[in-house]
């Protein structure tokens, strides 16, 4: 289905600043057949079904809008439902969510902030001018990256143009890596179909955060769903991504799926 059918137009160019200049763009097609030919089999495959191995027009980053609910705690009763923003960049790892919560009709939404800019991590809790909470530091780093990771299907354009991005055949797919420092690299699995669908992301060790603020290692993942055909700007081709998805942890006690949501509008960007 074509991304009209969602009633999506003119997202708002986001504010959000990086802080890694994106690298130049090329259009040498020696250059990008070269990129191509650094991925395996599966990840070139998955890089065809996005429509982004043309190297037809290659952007800086997306944005899009989401709506979802999530559950901020296993067993919640009830999720809470969000609105967000997001812009995913393409050279380099870095992304940027804001989403609005409405906790409650009598009080202020509350505002969250998740990102990496490209070396370090961060998640804040606000509530009008107040904060409520900041947290930084090697974990949160981590997991940042993890995420960016996970959240390739929506950027596909990075498969094959981030240079920090590595791939090699998997079981089900393609193994996807990066460094996060000079002594850890992080890696996340993706399940690939015959068409080169990404399915589902996986990995055994996403830092989890306890109830009593310290982390440990837990499996962690995503699937998706709903592939839809997005134009780009200016008659550059055409990306195809998943409009809907679901992120859960894998606990000892059991599965705890706490994000679900859908892409309600989404953009291509080019620095001019």
């Amino acid at each position: 289905r074509k991304l009209a059918e969602y009633s999506i137009n003119n997202l708002l160019r986001p504010s959000i600043h990086f802080g890694v200049q994106a690298m130049a763009l090329s259009e040498d097609r020696s250059s990008h057949q070269q990129e191509l030919e650094r991925l395996c089999p599966s990840a070139r495959r998955a890089a065809a079904f996005a429509g982004v191995a043309s190297g037809d027009g290659v952007p800086t980053r997306v944005a899009f809008r989401q709506e979802g609910t999530m559950w901020m705690k296993p067993g919640s009763p009830k999720p809470s439902p969000f609105t967000a923003s997001q812009t995913i960049a393409v050279h380099e790892p870095a992304f940027a969510w804001n989403a609005s919560f409405a906790m409650s009709r009598f009080l202020p939404a509350i505002w969250v902030e998740d990102s990496y800019n490209g070396s370090a991590g961060l998640l804040r809790v606000s509530m009008m001018c107040l904060s409520l909470a900041k947290k930084t530091g090697s974990d949160v780093d981590e997991g940042e990256l993890y995420r960016y990771l996970a959240e390739i299907p929506w950027c596909p354009y990075a498969l094959v143009h981030n240079p920090q991005l590595h791939t090699e055949e998997a079981p089900k797919g393609f193994r996807l890596s990066m460094k996060l420092n000079e002594r850890k690299t992080i890696c996340i699995d993706c399940e690939v179909d015959e068409a080169g669908r990404v399915l589902s992301v996986h990995t055994e060790s996403r830092p989890y955060l306890k109830d009593d603020g310290t982390c440990v290692p837990m499996p962690w993942g995503g699937r998706f769903s709903e592939w839809t055909d997005v134009p780009a700007p200016n008659g550059k081709g055409v990306v195809t991504i998943p409009m809907a998805g679901e992120v859960q942890w894998d606990l000892p006690e059991g599965p705890y799926v706490y994000w679900r949501g859908r892409i309600t509008a989404f953009n291509v960007l080019y620095d001019s």
